[in-house]
């Protein structure tokens, strides 16, 4: 099992705030630090989902120009019919 070293750090904190958190703190039977530490877990896992989500939006935006550049490139070609015409005629037969 991997040693965990953990630093210290100084926060400033507004009074209300602090208050607020040293109560939340005692509600969930953790130290302030301890509150802390899961609050920027927390944070940095919806980064990371935030960071994750914005690169499929791209690949799909980026999926998007390239459909478009196809079909425009295809003309007035209708895939239903084409994929039609070959699934109607027998194997082997493929001249219509």
């Amino acid at each position: 099992m991997r040693e965990v070293i953990m630093l210290r750090i100084n926060a400033i904190f507004e009074e209300e705030f602090l208050k607020v958190m040293t109560r939340v703190a005692r509600e969930e039977h953790l130290s302030r630090s301890e509150l802390i530490r899961k609050a920027v877990a927390d944070y940095l896992a919806r980064h990371a989902q935030k960071r994750e989500e914005a690169k499929r939006h791209q690949a799909v935006a980026e999926a998007i120009v390239v459909q478009d550049s196809l079909r425009k490139m295809a003309g007035a070609w209708d895939g239903v019919a084409e994929i039609r015409r070959w699934r109607d005629f027998p194997a082997g037969r493929r001249d219509a």
